[in-house]
């Protein structure tokens, strides 16, 4: 790959990523700070909720790309969350991805079928930021309509 290429690739990443917003939801404001801190340092805008009402309140206010919610808030579980969203009239186009270190098989179905792309430990800070940068560089799901959907 030529060295123009490589500068193009970089420069599309960053644009795609400058250009995406995520919502992060943790009931540990120490995990909500160091979460914002990963993904703004990859030029992703940020905003940040405690509990399941915030985070409602944000989605009725604006766009956001991506979500990432906790396994288990104060308040409710990330199944509970998520099934609220599903059913909810003001869900915008949102990708979700759960933290949970063992999900259960039973668990692993029904995040599935409710949307969620995936599941990653808290502290694998790596793995979120390659799994953000994969979701939100998708643009043809975006254009199909498919942001709620995991890839088949």
């Amino acid at each position: 790959m030529s060295i123009h290429r490589i500068l193009e690739a970089s420069q599309d990443c960053t644009l795609t990523a400058r250009h995406s917003k995520v919502l992060i939801v943790d009931n540990d404001e120490h995990v909500l700070m160091a979460l914002e801190r990963v993904l703004e340092d990859l030029g992703y805008a940020t905003a940040t909720a405690i509990d399941q009402r915030e985070a409602f309140q944000l989605l009725s206010q604006d766009t956001f790309d991506l979500l990432v919610l906790d396994d288990c808030l104060s308040d409710q579980d990330c199944i509970e969350v998520v099934t609220d969203l599903r059913h909810s009239e003001l869900m915008p186009p949102v990708v979700v991805i759960t933290y949970n270190r063992n999900p259960l098989q039973s668990q692993q179905t029904r995040l599935r079928l409710l949307g969620v792309y995936t599941w990653i430990n808290k502290r694998a800070h790596t793995e979120l930021a390659q799994t953000v940068r994969e979701l939100l560089a998708e643009p043809e799901r975006k254009a199909r309509g498919h942001a709620n959907s995991p890839p088949t």
